[in-house]
């Protein structure tokens, strides 16, 4: 006769430690902030705010941006014009 063992859907995880947030900083001054650029159609425009007001508010504080890896080309603020070279590429 065989025999099947039934196993729990639910198994047994451990429950790992939980992290802990790290300490608020002081201020930005001299600090990188990291704007990352999602694929929505806003998102140029409103980091591009951010980073205005931030640099506007906040001496010395530097930027780096980073796209979500499936946008081909950065995106500007702006629309292209007729003679830049992105558009007439297309």
């Amino acid at each position: 006769m065989d025999r099947y063992e039934v196993l729990s859907p639910l198994g047994e995880a451990e429950v790992p430690e939980p992290r802990r947030n790290a300490p608020r900083l002081e201020g930005l001054e001299g600090r990188v902030v990291g704007l990352f650029e999602n694929n929505k159609r806003a998102a140029p425009r409103i980091l591009d705010a951010v980073e205005r007001e931030l640099r506007a508010r906040v001496p010395g504080v530097r930027f780096s941006r980073f796209r979500h890896p499936h946008n081909r080309e950065p995106r500007s603020a702006a629309p292209s014009s007729p003679s830049s070279p992105a558009s007439s590429a297309r």
